[in-house]
């Protein structure tokens, strides 16, 4: 897991999606509403720090940033999830709207 690794170096925070891991949250909840999850994490930790998103989570600090791009600089996206079937072409633009929509 990257946290574990980056955790030797840097003070590191999981964020348990919703509705993933011990969050018990699993009623419908939209990519906005994640996206606002990370801007409530990011507010207490402060302004220097990192986002770093894996698969899913890639794709949530995707929509994090667009919605914020402030901190465009400091987010990572790594291997971010896709979708069957799209080019990485039709995928960011996906990701664009899904971003605007929530």
């Amino acid at each position: 897991m990257p946290a574990d690794l980056l955790a030797r170096g840097f003070t590191t925070y999981v964020i348990d999606r919703r509705g993933r891991g011990a969050s018990g949250d699993s009623e419908q909840h939209t990519l906005r509403q994640e996206a606002d999850d990370i801007a409530a994490v990011l507010e207490l930790v402060g302004p220097d720090s990192i986002l770093l998103g894996h698969s899913c989570g890639g794709l949530v600090a995707l929509a994090h940033a667009l919605r914020q791009p402030v901190v465009l600089e400091n987010t990572i996206s790594l291997w971010p999830a896709a979708l069957h079937g799209v080019s990485s072409t039709g995928w960011l633009a996906w990701c664009w709207v899904a971003a605007a929509r929530g």
